[in-house]
């Protein structure tokens, strides 16, 4: 899979301190900013890795959301997709969720992990934004060559 820094919108981000409430990603994407075409023309996709398994001392849930909005502080921002609030044994290492990037968001962009129940004492987490299907070929194996050796 590839992910381009400039749509990450985290990079193996520490959300294992948060406490109950949400936590916004550590990178927002402005659609409207020089330079930047967001797959104009492509469907995209949203992938979420999860670096570092979630605990937590509690019950604690994790709902994980793609938000939109017309300002950077998200004051009214809209969720275009959400998994819901997942159990913390949800989230084990490695667990990764790829989904269609709906379209009709705002200029900004970003994730937003919603903690509920109880504080998390560890998780970590990638998030981004690919090409759709980009990785959904199979690998064909190049063909074999022989050579004379002289």
């Amino acid at each position: 899979m590839l992910l381009d820094k400039q749509i990450l919108f985290s990079d193996v981000q520490d959300i294992g301190a948060a406490s109950t409430g949400t936590t916004a990603s550590t990178n927002i994407y402005d659609s409207l900013a020089a330079g930047n075409d967001l797959g104009r023309g492509e469907e995209l996709e949203l992938v979420i890795v999860c670096q570092e398994a979630v605990t937590s001392g509690g019950s604690a849930t994790l709902d994980v959301q793609l938000q939109t909005d017309d300002n950077d502080s998200f004051s009214s921002a809209t969720v275009l997709w959400s998994t819901t609030a997942l159990a913390k044994t949800a989230w084990t290492l490695g667990k990764t969720f790829k989904v269609k990037v709906p379209r009709g968001g705002e200029r900004y962009y970003r994730v937003a992990y919603v903690v509920a129940t109880a504080a998390l004492t560890a998780g970590m987490f990638t998030a981004g934004v690919t090409l759709r299907g980009i990785d959904d070929y199979p690998a064909v194996p190049l063909p074999r060559a022989t050579y004379p050796v002289s």
